[in-house]
């Protein structure tokens, strides 16, 4: 890409909210997962009156400050 490409190209727009069953979907666990790990502190979230978002980028960046990565050698 050009330089010229590069400046002109608008920057990403950061993602909104998402709901409970789309976490659940992106972490490939159940809605009842989430709900627990909500419970337990794991996922960060936002809460008005019944209604509970997540911002996915929150939600990885946790993960990786308060969770290793581990890789099994074979």
């Amino acid at each position: 890409m050009t330089k010229e490409a590069t400046r002109l190209a608008p920057a990403p727009e950061p993602e909104g909210f998402i709901t409970k069953d789309e976490v659940a979907r992106r972490l490939k666990k159940t809605v009842r997962t989430v709900e627990n790990w909500q419970a337990k502190g794991i996922l960060p979230f936002y809460k008005c009156g019944q209604s509970v978002l997540f911002k996915w980028e929150e939600v990885e960046v946790h993960f990786e400050k308060h969770f290793r990565k581990c890789w099994l050698e074979e």
